[in-house]
């Protein structure tokens, strides 16, 4: 009786895409994550600083409000260079 080979090609195949689309949801959930903290850490510092300078110079609360502006400002920023970077990275990936 002759010997046969049985070649299981789709096995390691399937395995393979499974774990593409964990990378591709874990990636996806990582750029949520950092487009968040992108955006919320300079308004915060800026705010905070703000604070700072309205309480040791005596300031009213405009300064505060300018705090705000300021951080959004930064915050806008910040998301479109993390935008930049996003496209990039999947022209590369392509």
């Amino acid at each position: 009786m002759p010997k046969t080979r049985h070649f299981n090609v789709d096995k390691p195949r399937v395995e393979v895409l499974k774990l593409n689309k964990k990378y591709k949801s874990l990636k996806a959930l990582a750029y949520v994550t950092q487009l968040g903290f992108n955006i919320i850490t300079p308004v915060i510092l800026c705010i905070i600083i703000a604070i700072y300078i309205k309480n040791k110079f005596m300031l009213g609360d405009y300064a505060v409000i300018l705090g705000i502006i300021v951080g959004c400002g930064a915050g806008f920023m910040s998301l479109l260079n993390f935008i930049k970077l996003v496209e990039k990275e999947n022209k590369s990936d392509k």
